[in-house]
């Protein structure tokens, strides 16, 4: 076929495939062809309760989300405590729902109607430290870290206290009984594990962790996400073989993202290169969460999100990290290009009413293709 010809013909092809394709309620053909969504309670409804959050559940089903990530649900620290909420990741208690929520019982309805709509529900796990206030400050001070009997700051966040589970004591079993807690009681489906890499950790705690609860039911699959880039230099021991079944695809994300309202691809080109050979090499069993923003995307001071960094450039950048390899991630109301600036310490709910039409077409599409066309496998079962 003449060239001239194949350009219009291709397009015509391209038209009828979307004109056929439904994008809406989509299933994925595998496992290895999910979306993953990370829902701030306080801001995904107005009430910000997670009886709220389960009515636009339904939303979630229609969008074609297969995995729902809930940021900590747990009470915040009240003592150095920033802003008007304080840290979602400053923990006081690791088995207790915030009541700003609601209760344990909203929480298993929540969960009840995820699962009766296909979806799974993660919480997101922090392990490294706690709030100034947790009991174990003064109930278990062997948990810490310590330097001459007084407990550490981790990387000078002066809201939290530093966990260690290399210090001979009862913390690695006090952790996993609270994870196994939350399987048992409220039948979650995984954890997002934040720092994964803390050197206080370590390798080992994640490789018993892992396999301790996915023997604690075994007709319960649970998974884990590792907040960490495991081809990083930062990641000092070897996390391929504990048990994860995805990383952050960071380093991708970072690249992406510096691209920003910019022209060069060379950028692209290189992260496209070393996530297939990084895939290739390093990942086997396991797979890459990919994403364009999550919560930390906030830039200084909560200045600025991904749509400001990005501009014009939003859309493609989109669809690179949606079709490349990996298990895509989108943040609370994205899917709608909102424009708020989420700053987890204060609440700043989503405006469901306002939405950028060509963005959300865009990734409505972008989920069915992901559900549906084997070549966008996340990269677990096939190599890109």
């Amino acid at each position: 076929m003449r060239k001239s010809l194949l350009i219009p013909a291709l397009l015509f092809a391209v038209t009828q495939a979307f004109a056929a394709l439904n994008v809406d309620n989509t299933t994925p053909i595998t496992d290895n062809n999910r979306v993953i969504y990370e829902l701030n309670v306080y801001d995904f409804t107005s009430q910000g309760t997670f009886a709220a959050a389960e009515q636009r559940l339904s939303d979630l089903r229609k969008l074609g989300i297969d995995i729902i990530w809930l940021m900590p649900i747990f009470p915040r620290g009240v003592e150095g405590k920033i802003g008007s909420l304080g840290s979602p990741y400053a923990v006081r208690d690791f088995q207790a729902v915030n009541s700003a929520h609601g209760t344990l019982d909203d929480l298993k309805s929540f969960v009840n109607t995820a699962h009766d709509l296909g979806m799974k529900v993660w919480l997101d796990w922090v392990p490294n430290h706690t709030s100034l206030d947790h009991p174990w400050t003064t109930s278990h001070p062997e948990y810490y870290y310590r330097v001459n009997n007084v407990i550490q700051h981790p990387n000078n966040y002066g809201d939290v206290y530093q966990l260690n589970y290399k210090g001979g004591s009862g913390l690695n079993d006090a952790m996993i009984a609270a994870m196994k807690y939350w399987v048992n009681e409220a039948d979650i489906d995984g954890f997002r594990c934040d720092y994964v890499s803390s050197t206080y950790i370590g390798a080992a705690f994640w490789t018993t962790a892992i396999a301790e609860l996915q023997n604690n039911n075994k007709s319960k699959t649970v998974e884990f996400l590792a907040e960490a880039d495991f081809t990083s230099n930062d990641v000092k021991e070897n996390h391929y073989n504990t048990g994860f079944k995805y990383d952050y695809a960071w380093g991708f994300a970072e690249a992406i993202k510096s691209v920003g309202t910019g022209t060069s691809a060379n950028a692209l080109k290189d992260a496209a290169n070393n996530m297939i050979n990084t895939l290739n090499q390093k990942y086997s069993g396991m797979s890459r969460m990919t994403y364009i923003t999550n919560h930390d995307d906030i830039g200084n001071n909560f200045s600025s999100n991904y749509l400001t960094k990005c501009g014009s450039n939003v859309a493609p950048l989109t669809v690179m990290y949606f079709t490349f390899c990996g298990m895509p991630l989108l943040y609370t109301g994205q899917e709608i290009g909102q424009t708020k600036i989420l700053n987890y310490f204060n609440r700043n709910s989503i405006d469901w009413n306002t939405v950028n039409t060509p963005i959300h077409n865009t990734i409505r599409a972008l989920i069915a293709l992901k559900h549906t066309l084997p070549a966008l496998a996340d990269g677990t079962m096939r190599r890109c």
